[in-house]
């Protein structure tokens, strides 16, 4: 009787093993040396996402306010990122201290962007205006996107100019100026002085245009105000298509905000016969996509986007 049951267990784990080689039970784990794990697959898809096969090789990159995505906005970390990123240019929001000082900060106020050294909040509505340049140094401007960013400091205009002449970038200097008092705007235009080759304007009036044109007469003009065939007419009139972007805004959430008319193939046809087409703000590769289809030259990302590396 116990030989019969030998034999009994004997076959039964036979064919255990049988079965076990046909459909690779017991499978030894995956050697990560050899094989990519799913993490890498996911990682591997999301750069795909962000890096479409488009026909934009030839699309400039702009940096809102730096690569805002990752790093603290309008801070040399985020405009260095840009630089070390391929970006072509960078927007950057100029404001002025009390003490008369052109630094680079997109609010009126220091509350959203900025802490005390210890991490708290600065008193309720601390208005740019009201404060020295020392006072603000005294700020950091980097611990609201990140412990990885404390230490960083609202910079000066002119430091934000040098930073991008060295990685070889322009400067497009916002169009909040146009709403300075004279005195401040003249503090900007002081500030610019010496880096008209990297220092670009944006105007939303032809009135400040031509301002800005007979300060800097062969500096590059941007222009993000209502486009019209008779407004094109005007500013091609004062500015040379080669020195000219017009810009529309893509229907995309981050232009949501926008009350001018959106981007689409017909005003983005006329601006291009007057000028190059510049499209903001884009998060996503479709984005891209459709920029490329409508022929953008320029391109504004806070940075979900970069430019393909090069050789």
């Amino acid at each position: 009787m116990q030989g019969f049951f030998q034999k009994i267990i004997a076959f039964f784990m036979a064919i255990g093993v049988f079965f076990t080689g046909l459909f690779g039970w017991n499978k030894k784990p995956a050697d990560p040396a050899t094989e990519p794990t799913t993490v890498i697959e996911q990682t591997t898809e999301l750069e795909t996402q962000t890096q479409p096969d488009v026909p934009a090789s030839n699309i400039v990159y702009q940096a809102h306010r730096g690569l805002s995505s990752s790093y603290p906005e309008n801070t040399l970390a985020a405009f260095r990122a840009a630089g070390e990123n391929g970006f072509g240019c960078i927007e950057v929001d100029p404001a002025v201290t009390k003490d008369g000082q052109v630094i680079v900060i997109h609010d009126r106020t220091v509350n959203r962007t900025c802490r005390n050294p210890d991490g708290t909040s600065p008193a309720a509505a601390s208005a740019v205006s009201d404060m020295t340049y020392e006072e603000l140094r005294l700020l950091d401007a980097g611990i609201f996107k990140g412990e990885a960013f404390r230490g960083e400091k609202i910079p000066l205009l002119i430091e934000a100019l040098s930073l991008a002449r060295d990685y070889g970038m322009k400067v497009k200097i916002d169009n909040k100026v146009e709403n300075f008092s004279a005195a401040e705007r003249e503090s900007v235009f002081a500030a610019v002085t010496g880096f008209e080759d990297t220092a670009e304007f944006t105007a939303k009036t032809l009135t400040y245009a031509r301002a800005v044109l007979e300060q800097f007469p062969a500096s590059s003009l941007h222009y993000d105000g209502p486009v019209t065939a008779q407004i094109l007419t005007e500013l091609a009139g004062i500015c040379p298509k080669e020195r000219l972007t017009v810009w529309l805004p893509l229907d995309t959430p981050g232009t949501a905000w926008s009350t001018l008319p959106k981007a689409d193939s017909e005003s983005c046809a006329l601006v291009k016969n007057y000028a190059r087409l510049g499209l903001w703000i884009l998060t996503l590769p479709a984005e891209l996509e459709t920029a490329a289809e409508y022929g953008a030259d320029i391109i504004e990302t806070p940075g979900d986007l970069l430019p393909a590396p090069t050789a």
